[in-house]
């Protein structure tokens, strides 16, 4: 990867309003209702595929700011994140 081409890129995006749309196609803005929904949904699906009530630790790998870990919290009786 040529680090000096994608700062060009994302430079010239900054200041081409064509190039930004090209970016921007397809992502929903990110609103409180947008992320609200969104919050619901993946919650929703985690307690489909993941059956917690056995499971009494859990190890969260890459957990960023530790969302996953904090909706655990509840759930099970220890989390390493």
């Amino acid at each position: 990867m040529n680090k000096d081409k994608v700062k060009s890129y994302y430079d010239d995006a900054a200041n081409n309003s064509k190039i930004k749309k090209q970016m921007n196609a397809g992502m929903i803005p990110p609103t409180h209702f947008f992320e609200d929904y969104r919050e619901k949904q993946e919650t929703r699906n985690f307690d489909k595929l993941i059956d917690l009530n056995n499971i009494k630790n859990v190890l969260e790998v890459a957990c960023g700011a530790g969302r996953w870990s904090f909706y655990l919290s509840d759930k099970v009786d220890y989390i390493k994140a």
